[in-house]
């Protein structure tokens, strides 16, 4: 805890100055840094004889690039270095890796090209498709993704979109994963409060020495906005399997933002894959959130959840849960921020908790280099 307090110090004093507008055209490198104590009550997420441990957590990080209206490159890079307290085989200088590519890019004013691409590994497999809600056991596992895109505004009133997306997971001891998603949609609005659309799907799931699986998925979609701070978002269509079968793919969401809070519902039924496990998987998920600002500086959140994963090659598995913070903004480029999370995982005759609580300081400071 000495160590804790000593770094927090390091980082006030150290980053005591106000930053660079980020709306100018330029260079900008932005060093971060983060610090948390997080005590985890069930650190190897197993079912039998849960182990808990105090984690001590240095986030440095530093994203560098170049910002304009018609083109923006930015690199990113953090890694996450960890003290357990107990279980000390743990501790490690970068228990988790991330690097990022974002770039954009207007030819003219009307189309706009895109990639974005991010690596990301950690020995917390679970943090790896978050969607599924999944609390899976402390093994290495990486993510590779990479998206090219294209948004053209062909008039006023109307959008086409088109991207591809290649992702691949790896979990150590088990077959990679990659999955290919083509996506294409076309929007139209047509008053000021609705917007319709239609889309497209295209993914193939492959895992090493397992059948391929190819879906389609057209789909519908609206957006109605009952007023300035009140959003309903559908959309659904029916998934047609390379195997004869049809799934159905849904998507409701709705948002409503009062004077200090904010309020909203989702309710997704997807397809997705589930790190370590050939094929792909149903996924079905009711979530929600409460956002309250009670001060200023100061935000609340609660996030409630309901996940289902079924028809992969694992038992149906339930996880229920929820994630409770709060952000104090103590400066525009410092923030403290307390976090609770729990969740709970019925799969067949197998269950397991997991409460994390987690207290730290993130600190960012982007510095404009030159014109």
């Amino acid at each position: 805890m000495t160590i804790l307090v000593a770094a927090l110090a390091l980082v006030v004093v150290a980053m005591g100055v106000a930053p660079s507008a980020w709306a100018q055209a330029g260079f900008y490198v932005t060093p971060s840094f983060a610090i948390a104590e997080e005590y985890d009550d069930n650190v190897f997420v197993s079912s039998v004889s849960p182990q808990s441990d105090f984690i001590t957590r240095f986030t440095p990080g530093i994203a560098l690039g170049y910002r304009s209206e018609p083109f923006t490159l930015l690199v990113s890079s953090s890694i996450d270095a960890e003290i357990y307290a107990e279980n000390t085989e743990l501790s490690n200088v970068a228990n988790r890796k991330r690097a990022a590519l974002d770039l954009k890019y207007l030819p003219y004013r009307l189309l706009t090209l895109g990639l974005d691409v991010k690596y990301f590994e950690t020995n917390t497999p679970g943090e790896l498709v978050p969607t599924t809600g999944l609390q899976l056991t402390r093994t290495q596992g990486t993510e590779l993704d990479v998206t090219p895109s294209a948004t053209y505004q062909i008039t006023a009133v109307d959008t086409a979109r088109s991207s591809y997306e290649f992702t691949r997971y790896t979990l150590e001891g088990s077959p990679d994963s990659i999955v290919h998603h083509v996506r294409l949609g076309y929007s139209h609005q047509f008053t000021p409060v609705d917007t319709g659309s239609i889309g497209y799907r295209l993914a193939i799931f492959t895992t090493q020495d397992f059948p391929n699986t190819i879906t389609n998925t057209p789909t519908l979609g609206w957006v109605h906005r009952f007023s300035p701070n009140t959003v309903l978002t559908l959309e659904a269509g029916p998934r047609f399997v390379d195997d004869g079968s049809v799934e159905p793919e849904a998507h409701v969401g709705f948002e409503h933002t009062f004077k200090l809070a904010k309020v909203g519902f989702d309710f997704l039924r997807t397809e997705g894959v589930v790190v370590g496990r050939a094929g792909k998987v149903e996924i079905e998920s009711v979530t929600g959130f409460i956002e309250a600002t009670p001060l200023k500086a100061l935000t609340v959140r609660f996030e409630p959840g309901w996940y289902r994963t079924f028809d992969g090659i694992d038992p149906t598995a339930n996880v229920y849960g929820f994630a409770l913070s709060g952000v104090y903004q103590i400066q525009r480029w410092l923030a403290a921020h307390l976090t609770y999370r729990f969740a709970h995982q019925d799969q067949v005759s197998a269950t397991l908790s997991h409460n994390i609580v987690t207290l730290g300081l993130d600190a960012s400071y982007p510095i404009r280099v030159s014109p």
